[in-house]
């Protein structure tokens, strides 16, 4: 099951000949096919391909779910922030405990 979802300014107009939408939006997908709003649930619901019929359409299992998995990303920024503050604090630490002779004059 699917929230009904408003389609932003990035979404494509939906393709009302071929019946194509580019955003969950039950209300208009009921407008469009005669429905009344009384008698339209606030979400839709994804079948497995198993279940396209034998006409064609509608064709099921079309959703994808693919979460990101950006954890080697985010582990390399971190320790290389780190490993950035530990070099920033050795120059640091040096520069205190041995000072440069400067010349004057």
């Amino acid at each position: 099951m699917r929230l009904s979802e408003k389609p932003n300014w990035t979404t494509p107009e939906p393709d009302m000949s071929d019946r194509i939408w580019f955003a969950r939006d039950t209300g208009a997908m009921g407008e469009a096919l005669g429905v009344e709003p009384a008698a339209l649930a606030p979400y839709s619901i994804d079948l497995d391909a198993e279940f396209t019929p034998s006409s064609g359409l509608p064709q099921a299992g079309e959703t994808i779910v693919r979460f990101k998995n950006d954890h080697l990303g985010y582990a390399l920024t971190w320790f290389g922030l780190a490993t950035t503050l530990v070099g920033v604090f050795l120059t640091y630490a040096a520069g205190i405990l041995w000072p440069r002779n400067r010349k004057t004059g």
